[in-house]
Parts: structure tokens; C-alpha cells; sequence
């Protein structure tokens, strides 16, 4: 009769080791979170996995099984686009690792977000979607959008509006390709997005947008520089077999981007979201996608 080579920990059920598995490598819930502050070379789940694989290979790939095929990868950002991150990300953690992950989830895809999540003025308005924004007032904007304005050389002469959506577009439409690379794997992408950010500008008024919701339906074109962007989620490979989950956040006070000619009630907050979804679904190809309340992920 031949001997088991097994180990203590191959030797329990399934469900029990991967219960372990959970408890070693997650940092809530399911999740894996990762920030470009943190070092990837001290997270707890490379070091973890490390462990593992000096131990017994066997163990090291069941626990890459499990994170790839139950555990989501967080993507956190706080004053920076999700393109900081994930080079810091794909920097630090070894391929093996990466291409094992299969779930991935970007909190945060917002433009206005980054660029003055606290203050504004009502009289200030530029063309990158119901976006009321301070306008030279340094102090108001995060370090992100100052920096941007100097990468691009913006001056008092120049046109401050056009600066800020070719940087902060260029920024969003590079963090998605670098998605694509750094998680090769990828079938179940959730994203936070604010529904306001994602809809048809129109004066700046709830009342417009909904007009123009209503007027063009959602094949006719992009909502939004937001849903534009996403709609480049068109060319990932094996995008038909992927799963979008959108969740709807509030990064900022984003009542003030509107006048108040009509209430955001929950009839035409649903209504807004259906129009999104279907324009997503216009554009990107995917097996599904679907919109959710925060409390469901």
C-alpha cells in the first residue's frame, strides 16, 4: 500500500483549507486591497504566498487556484488616478501572481473626483461633463489636478478647461490599458462610477440631461467622457466571456454640479441608471453587465 506524501494541511477537506486560504490572504471580505502607497514586497498576501512556495509548491499553486478563481483584487486610489496604482501593482507583483487574479474591482473611475472633491463654484462650468469646477484657486484643487496642470505647461493665458480634460482624459484612457496587462485573467471587472458623471451634459441642468436621455437613447452616442472610456473595454481580449459589474458611488456633492429645477428622485435616479447600463451594453460587448447599489458588492 503506498504511503500518503501528503501533508497536515493537504489532508483536510477542501472547504477547510480554503477557508485558511481566505483568512491568511484577504484583507476584508473577499478582497485583496491594494494601494500605491503600500509596498507590494510587504503585502500580506505576497508574503503569505511566498511562504507558501517555499513550503510545498502543491499548497503554493491550490492557494493561487483559490485567489484567482474566489478573491477580488481592490484597486484603491484616494487623490490619484487608478493608473498610479496599478503601476505600482504591476511593479511589485510578480506576474505569476497577477495573471492568477480574475476578479478585479476599480472603486473609483471618476474624473471629477480627482480634481476638487470638496469645493466649488456654481459660475465655473467646463466641457468634460456637469462638472462645476474652482477656477484658479490653488489651494482648492488636489495635489493630482495641480500637478496635471503643470505637466501640461498651463499658464493664466491659456484656456485652464481644455488643459484639464486632455490630462485627465489621457490619464483615464491609460489606466485601462494598462488593466488589460497588468491582469491578463481578468473575467469579472467591477467599477464604481457616480451616475451623475455618466450622463448627457446639458446646461447644467437635471432637466436638460434628462431631455436628452430621453431624446437620443443610448446607441446614438457616449453620455459621457466616463462611459466613453469605458466603452474602450470593446477591445480587451476575450471580452465576451467578461463580466461588468457598474456601482453606483457619490464621489463628491455632485447636487451643487445642477441646478435645482428639478428634485433627483428615485424614479428618475432609475432611470438615469437603466439609460447608462443600456449604453454601456451599447458599446462594450461583454457577457454582462449590470448595474448595483454599493451594498451589493
Amino acid at each position: 500500500m503506498a504511503s500518503d506524501r501528503r501533508c497536515l494541511f493537504e489532508r483536510l477537506p477542501r472547504e477547510v483549507q480554503q477557508m485558511i486560504f481566505k483568512e491568511a490572504l484577504t484583507d476584508c471580505d473577499s478582497d485583496i486591497i491594494f494601494d500605491a502607497n503600500q509596498s507590494g514586497e510587504n503585502h500580506s498576501c505576497l508574503r503569505v504566498l511566498e511562504t507558501l512556495s517555499s513550503v510545498k509548491l502543491e499548497i503554493y499553486q491550490s492557494a493561487l487556484d483559490y485567489m484567482g478563481d474566489i478573491l477580488r483584487i481592490v484597486i484603491t486610489i484616494d487623490e490619484e488616478p487608478h493608473r498610479t496604482t496599478l503601476q505600482a501593482f504591476r511593479r511589485q507583483m510578480p506576474y505569476e501572481i497577477r495573471r492568477s487574479f480574475k476578479r478585479v474591482y476599480l472603486p473609483k473611475f471618476t474624473i471629477v473626483g480627482l480634481i476638487c472633491p470638496e469645493t466649488w463654484l456654481p459660475e465655473r462650468k467646463i466641457g468634460i461633463g456637469l462638472i462645476n469646477m474652482p477656477h484658479r484657486l490653488i489651494d482648492s484643487r488636489t495635489p493630482y489636478a495641480n500637478k496635471k496642470l503643470l505637466e501640461v505647461g498651463w499658464n493664466e493665458e491659456l484656456n485652464e478647461d481644455i488643459w484639464y480634460t486632455m490630462a485627465l482624459r489621457q490619464d483615464m484612457r491609460l489606466g485601462l490599458q494598462l488593466l488589460r496587462n497588468t491582469f491578463p485573467s481578468l473575467q469579472h471587472l467591477d467599477l464604481g462610477v457616480d451616475l451623475l458623471e455618466c450622463i448627457p451634459p446639458s446646461n447644467f441642468t437635471l432637466s436638460g440631461s434628462l431631455d436628452n436621455v430621453r431624446a437620443q437613447g443610448p446607441g446614438l452616442r457616449p453620455t459621457s467622457h466616463v462611459v466613453e472610456h469605458l466603452g474602450s473595454l470593446a477591445t480587451f481580449p476575450g471580452i465576451q466571456a467578461m463580466c461588468i459589474r457598474v456601482f453606483w458611488d457619490d464621489f463628491i456633492e455632485r447636487r451643487k454640479a445642477f441646478s435645482t429645477n428639478i428634485p433627483l428622485t428615485d424614479e428618475i435616479r432609475i432611470e438615469l441608471q437603466e439609460y447608462v447600463i443600456a449604453a454601456l451594453r451599447h458599446l462594450i460587448p461583454a457577457k454582462s453587465i449590470t448595474g448595483h447599489s454599493l451594498s451589493v458588492g
